[in-house]
């Protein structure tokens, strides 16, 4: 009985979120950041390397920007990715649209998410919109160092550390609610809000490294790639709208 009860015990206790493997990260992110926004995509051994070290192969990027949407497509499904076409219309091929999915793609035209490994892109999404997120896809699957840590693995590692805690603190609060705890309800919707902001704030390094990185590559090596204008004038145009940001402006060059 003793042991049945310490081992209960042990199952329900749950120690404090622990935040310093996430202040660590952040941490050497403000640390490096300076690295980080000042670097440029450069053309190394046949391979464009981003400024997390990501490197994509030139020559596919170059048969991929002949290709149509549907045949980019078709290679990102034989890549294993899973792929979402979101439309107004009623085309078999298609997935009606979904409030939560619409909201989270207002201003973006496609969107990979790491959690599934799926390409959700909008109804008439061009080509260069299709290659972008495959090259999120490679920066997810990417294990070359930067100035001494791995990006995005660390940071998909921490995001889903977070995300679980958010999780269970969702439920917690949920909990005492239902049974009228006002005092304990307001207690873990302020942790709640603590906890969360950690991932507000991966939105400007969101910018910096992942967006920036595909920015300047379209930008700077589009033509050579074979990109279309349009996909070259829309990346030029959402590098130029990051110094609208003030807190990215005063770290890009481009923002000078």
């Amino acid at each position: 009985m003793k042991f049945f009860v310490i081992l209960l015990f042990s199952i329900n206790a749950r120690a404090e979120f622990d935040t310093k493997k996430i202040d660590g990260f952040f941490k050497w992110l403000n640390q490096t950041e300076s690295k980080f926004s000042q670097c440029k995509v450069e053309l190394i051994n046949s391979f464009y390397v981003l400024c997390d070290n990501t490197k994509v192969p030139k020559d596919v990027l170059v048969k991929l920007a002949k290709e149509t949407p549907s045949e980019v497509e078709k290679f990102l499904i034989e890549k294993s990715i899973k792929t979402v076409k979101i439309c107004e219309s009623t085309n078999k091929d298609c997935t009606p649209p979904d409030s939560k999915i619409q909201k989270t793609m207002t201003n973006l035209h496609g969107l990979y998410s790491a959690a599934d490994n799926s390409i959700t892109f909008k109804e008439g999404s061009s080509t260069g919109v299709l290659i972008h997120e495959y090259i999120h896809f490679l920066q997810t699957r990417n294990e070359n160092p930067i100035h001494g840590k791995v990006y995005k693995k660390t940071r998909n590692d921490v995001q889903k550390e977070i995300n679980a805690e958010l999780d269970r603190l969702e439920q917690k609060i949920f909990e005492a609610q239902k049974s009228k705890n006002n005092i304990e309800m307001m207690k873990l919707t302020q942790v709640f809000i603590k906890i969360n902001s950690y991932m507000i704030d991966f939105g400007k390094w969101q910018d910096i490294i992942d967006e920036r990185s595909i920015f300047l590559l379209y930008k700077d090596h589009g033509n050579e790639i074979g990109m279309a204008q349009t996909d070259i004038d829309f990346a030029v145009k959402k590098l130029n709208a990051l110094c609208d940001n003030a807190k990215l402006k005063r770290s890009l060059p481009e923002c000078g």
